[in-house]
């Protein structure tokens, strides 16, 4: 189970998740050992965020993974609905997972703090491909190192909930800046 997810596709299309984002989907792989569809916003931020469901060949969720454009993120105008989709996300992934205390101060950091680097950051996002350096798991419930990411002063962090591990990192995909926070299987 991946939190209010819940545990198959149809799962995650019934959710309040899936409804108040309209989301669509955008693309499926051919299934043959698992597959992965994307779904996409109809409204307007659609082309800045994808959503991605990867199941085993016996339909079970295996992976949940948001992307969010860099440049939506960082809108002084729009970032706010950045953060509205990053921390509905994490929210309802990390649902019944334990630790809430510390993805309730995570949930209170994505909404209310500063989008602020160190003073003698040089303001470019720090990339999961120019740091190769695969990131430190930190302990069960340690959320710090989320907000560094989402910033965009840390490359990468991962921490384990209960049954999940919540992996947050600066990618490149399609050569687009992108915020990445993924949700797989603690094995």
């Amino acid at each position: 189970m991946f939190g209010s997810f819940g545990a198959t596709e149809a799962d995650v299309r019934a959710t309040d998740f899936y409804r108040f984002f309209h989301l669509a989907e955008a693309a499926r792989s051919a299934p043959t050992a698992g597959s992965a569809t994307s779904y996409r916003p109809t409204g307007p931020f659609g082309d800045l965020v994808t959503f991605a469901v990867g199941t085993a060949a016996d339909g079970a969720i295996v992976e949940l993974t948001l992307h969010v454009g860099r440049s939506f993120v960082e809108d002084p105008r729009n970032g706010i609905f950045a953060r509205d989709v990053v921390a509905s996300f994490v929210r309802e992934a990390a649902a019944n997972e334990g630790h809430e205390d510390g993805i309730a101060a995570l949930l209170h950091e994505l909404w209310t703090r500063p989008l602020t680097r160190p003073q003698n950051w040089n303001h470019a996002v720090a990339y999961t491909d120019e740091n190769p350096l695969p990131p430190m798991p930190r302990r069960p419930g340690d959320f710090s190192g989320v907000f560094g990411v989402y910033c965009g002063s840390d490359a990468a962090a991962t921490t384990r909930l209960r049954d999940t591990y919540l992996h947050v990192s600066n990618d490149h995909v399609a050569g687009i800046g992108t915020f990445t926070a993924s949700f797989t299987p603690a094995v």
